[in-house]
Parts: C-alpha cells; sequence; structure tokens
C-alpha cells in the first residue's frame, strides 16, 4: 500500500507516486561502453577522494612551516612558487621557464652528443 504524506501547505493528506517495477517480459537495456566508463569514474573518483584527505594533511604542514619561517611567498630550488594568503590559504605553481627563439627552453637543447 502506499504511503501518505502531508502536503506543506494545507495539512491534507496526497496520496505518495510510487516508481513503476520494470515488466517480467522486459529485460533493462544495458550498455557494455557506458557501464565500463561509468565504472572508471567511480574508481577515479573514490581514489581522489582519498587522495584529498591526504593534499589536507599536507596543505597543513605546509601551511605551518611557512608561517615559522614568517615567510608568504617562497620559491623552492625546483622553481615550484608556494604563496600563503591571509585567510590560511596557500597556492603552489610551477615557475614558468624562459625559452628562446626556436620556442625550446633555455639551456637545452634538441641535439644530443653520444
Amino acid at each position: 500500500m502506499a504511503k501518505r504524506k502531508k502536503s506543506e501547505g494545507n495539512g491534507v493528506a496526497t496520496k505518495r507516486r510510487l516508481r513503476q517495477k520494470p515488466l517480467p517480459t522486459m529485460e533493462p537495456i544495458y550498455h557494455t561502453e557506458l557501464d565500463v566508463k561509468a565504472n572508471e569514474y567511480y574508481e577515479t573518483l573514490r581514489e581522489r577522494q582519498g587522495l584529498q584527505a591526504q593534499e589536507e594533511e599536507m596543505k597543513a604542514e605546509l601551511t605551518g612551516l611557512l608561517k615559522k619561517h614568517s615567510l608568504h611567498v617562497y620559491e623552492s630550488a625546483d622553481g615550484i612558487i608556494v604563496t600563503l594568503a591571509e585567510e590560511e590559504k596557500i597556492k603552489v605553481k610551477k615557475k614558468k621557464q624562459p625559452k628562446d627563439d626556436d620556442g625550446d627552453l633555455l639551456g637545452q637543447s634538441d641535439e644530443f652528443d653520444a
């Protein structure tokens, strides 16, 4: 039997609409390619959620180190720039490397000595 719920405004009970179950002679339609992509997305989502906790912990450690050394901006030897904003947020980005006229990174060439 269907459950009844009160409507919000007038206090009168209304019948709740139930979803129709599939007919016994019909099978649900499945698409293999959709199933594969849905599973891949779900696994990636779960992996990202697991990494988010680790990221928050590392962010707190980095923020603490910046405060310990009284720094608001720090550039690592690798060219990674860390900026501490006033609302306890940090920004981390890789420093852009200068390029020559050919579009190659300075200090690097396409030629190798054997």
